[in-house]
């Protein structure tokens, strides 16, 4: 299309991102960390697991997923997980 950056834009969301510094914004997603345990009698399901005093490089690490795979397989999974 006579534009590098967006043929690499382009060939990054066909065949998936390399790099992490390349992964736009729309692919990035904020999730939580949830666990389960027992303890005593009592088992806890999906619970959430507190942060408060973890470090912030460290938590941004945890609480995002970079969607950094091609469209074709997220299209594949989708399909899997609705059994079309």
């Amino acid at each position: 299309m006579g534009s590098t950056e967006l043929n690499q834009w382009i060939k990054n969301e066909i065949e998936g991102y390399k790099d992490l510094e390349d992964i736009p914004s729309y692919r990035r997603a904020k999730c939580c960390l949830k666990g389960c345990y027992i303890e005593g009698g009592l088992n806890c399901k999906n619970l959430l697991i507190p942060i408060d005093n973890v470090e912030e490089e460290i938590i941004e690490g945890l609480t995002y997923n970079n969607a950094d795979q091609s469209i074709m397989l997220y299209k594949k999974r989708l399909r899997q997980d609705n059994h079309l």
